[in-house]
């Protein structure tokens, strides 16, 4: 579980990078505690390693607003720790939340404008991985690189 500041505050998450060269695939992740504060810290996590990426300010843009929501849903929802897994491919960004609640992906309400249809709006492909141990549910984000 991450660490919390004396206020309770989540403090600096749990980082994990493979090599991050964009050569193949570069892959990053942060562990984040069941807390009010996680969201946004996640937010600004997946921007700095994108901005680290070198994607385009667009790109960032709906990662951060994808990521925020999907970490959200953990904390209003799952109510448990969580962790945040972006993976850089040629074309897209793959970003996915992990948390420890199996749940059917039926039972997944999608709203036109927020939550997840938020979500779905500003993905090219997203979804739900449900295994014995809890849920990903990702979503695939158009990038592009320089040069």
């Amino acid at each position: 579980m991450g660490r919390m500041t004396a206020s309770g505050a989540p403090a600096r998450p749990e980082v994990r990078s493979n090599d991050a060269e964009l050569e193949g695939s570069a892959s990053v992740s942060a562990r984040y505690p069941a807390h009010v504060e996680s969201p946004r810290a996640a937010r600004h996590f997946v921007s700095d390693v994108m901005r680290t990426w070198g994607c385009s300010r667009e790109a960032r843009q709906a990662a951060e607003l994808v990521a925020t929501e999907l970490a959200a849903n953990a904390v209003l929802h799952a109510t448990t720790a969580f962790s945040v897994l972006l993976r850089a491919g040629r074309e897209v960004v793959h970003i996915a939340v992990y948390d420890t609640v199996p749940i059917d992906p039926t039972l997944l309400v999608v709203h036109r404008r927020r939550g997840l249809g938020l979500v779905s709006g500003l993905s090219r492909d997203w979804g739900v991985d449900v295994t014995a141990d809890g849920k990903s549910i990702w979503a695939e984000i158009d990038a592009t690189y320089p040069g």
